[in-house]
């Protein structure tokens, strides 16, 4: 049995817990046993419920007190939730795993940029670990050296997938900024810049995000668009020829708005780690200040028919990840660690 633990499941506001849901469906299908998922709303209101709500330590006292022999929990982290105490329903469920004979995975989503707080909770998620999930090498590298868990990595879909409902018709005036409105991101650096680019009202940009916003922007052509469906989502994406990434510090392969738009054929630019900027179908610039975006905004507009259709070409020959392959990976990953783990 598997017993999947996230915080805000199949919610447009927590994109690790919008990705939890669809992994969820996709183990269901990939695994022949039971597979159940728990969670809770929380830490999407303010930066005090962040720290105060206890509903995720919640989860994990339920999830202590439902576990069976042999049972499997796979623990999606960070949480938006950010409470201390939870540890101590960590350590509790750590407890009742051993004595069930059970198995404690971690897929641990990001580390380098969160803040302190976070760091050290995640630290003691992956000590208490019998194995590690992450999606990339250097911290796999990290994880295996510092704690000598084994570490596996996984890859991680856009949470959009979902076929066009008609024909991809790009428009090479047209821009997509996809995503939640955070500290993370470069958006007023980016706004600002798509303010001098558009000067002369020539192009648009769909602002597609389930933050709040103030457009003081639409005279330059940006278009709000809150809290769209996926149907939605996968048409301004097959409108647009181009995904605006105002990513700090780097676009990494982890970013599900990077997925997205190759998924949608939509030429990425921003600062991408070489990883990206080695593959040559982006547009790479050097930072995330105003004058870096503003230059990606006009080489997208120098791009020449055949250099655009090169891009393009290659994006269309990258291949995709799914839901389904990266359950497959989670099952694997458990095996080779858990050698009686049947499908």
């Amino acid at each position: 049995m598997i017993h999947l633990i996230c915080n805000n499941a199949n919610s447009k506001k927590d994109g690790i817990g919008d990705y939890s849901y669809h992994l969820y469906k996709a183990l269901q299908q990939e695994f022949a046993g039971d597979v159940f998922i728990h969670s809770a709303s929380s830490g999407i209101k303010g930066r005090l419920e962040k720290v105060l709500s206890f509903k995720m330590s919640q989860v994990l006292a339920k999830v202590s007190c439902k576990l069976k022999t042999n049972d499997i929990v796979i623990l999606e982290y960070p949480f938006v939730e950010c409470n201390i105490l939870i540890l101590l329903f960590l350590w509790v469920l750590r407890a009742v795993l051993l004595h069930r004979n059970g198995v404690f995975v971690l897929s641990l989503h990001e580390y380098e940029r969160v803040n302190f707080l976070r760091k050290f909770i995640t630290r003691h998620f992956i000590s208490s670990a019998d194995l590690v999930l992450v999606t990339d090498q250097q911290t796999k590298s990290w994880i295996s050296s510092k704690y000598h868990k084994p570490v596996f990595i996984r890859t991680i879909p856009s949470n959009i997938f979902e076929k066009p409902e008609a024909e991809i018709n790009k428009n090479r005036k047209a821009f997509i900024y996809f995503g939640l409105i955070t500290k993370a991101k470069a958006i007023d650096e980016m706004l600002q810049a798509w303010k001098k680019f558009n000067s002369n009202q020539e192009y648009i940009l769909y602002f597609l995000t389930s933050s709040q916003f103030t457009n003081d922007y639409e005279k330059y052509g940006v278009k709000y668009l809150p809290n769209l469906n996926n149907t939605d989502v996968v048409r301004y994406f097959c409108k647009a020829a181009f995904c605006i990434l105002p990513i700090i510090p780097s676009v990494s392969v982890i970013n599900a708005s990077y997925k997205t738009s190759l998924l949608y054929h939509c030429i990425p630019i921003g600062h991408f780690d070489e990883e990206i900027s080695a593959g040559q179908f982006c547009i790479n610039v050097n930072g995330n200040s105003v004058d870096d975006l503003l230059q990606g905004l006009k080489e997208s507009q120098e791009l020449g028919e055949s250099e655009y259709a090169h891009k393009i070409s290659i994006i269309k020959k990258l291949p995709q990840a799914t839901f389904e392959k990266t359950a497959s990976e989670y099952i694997e990953a458990i095996e080779c660690y858990y050698g009686n783990f049947k499908k």
